[in-house]
């Protein structure tokens, strides 16, 4: 995977990021603002996604991005918002990362 492609990413993940915080600010303040600024960001993550697709297929990118979504948003949502999560929910977020190292094909043997 390329430079341009973990720059994608990093940049998909902190637009989406700030979309999930803001409509969740939203919600627990009952501030509409917050709801259109998260809506903004949203809109910038999807265009990103799109273009991440582009450079790096929908297999892998979906699969990095998705675990890496539910992971920051976990922890947000425990740090910032005191959700309390499961040890079955910390365990599921694992396996995901062992499903994104198979899907990768990060221990691939090369032909």
């Amino acid at each position: 995977m390329s430079p341009l492609f973990f720059a994608v990413l990093a940049l998909n993940l902190t637009l989406s990021t700030i979309a999930d915080v803001s409509t969740t600010v939203s919600r627990v303040s009952n501030n509409l603002n917050w709801f259109y600024v998260g809506l903004a960001f949203n809109i910038l993550a999807v265009s990103t996604f799109t273009f991440l697709i582009r450079i790096g297929g929908l297999a892998i990118s979906t699969s990095i991005i998705l675990l890496l979504t539910i992971l920051i948003n976990v922890l947000f949502g425990a740090i910032m918002f005191h959700e309390n999560i499961t040890y079955l929910q910390w365990a599921g977020i694992a396996i995901g990362f062992v499903a994104v190292i198979l899907i990768s094909g990060m221990f691939a043997p090369t032909h």
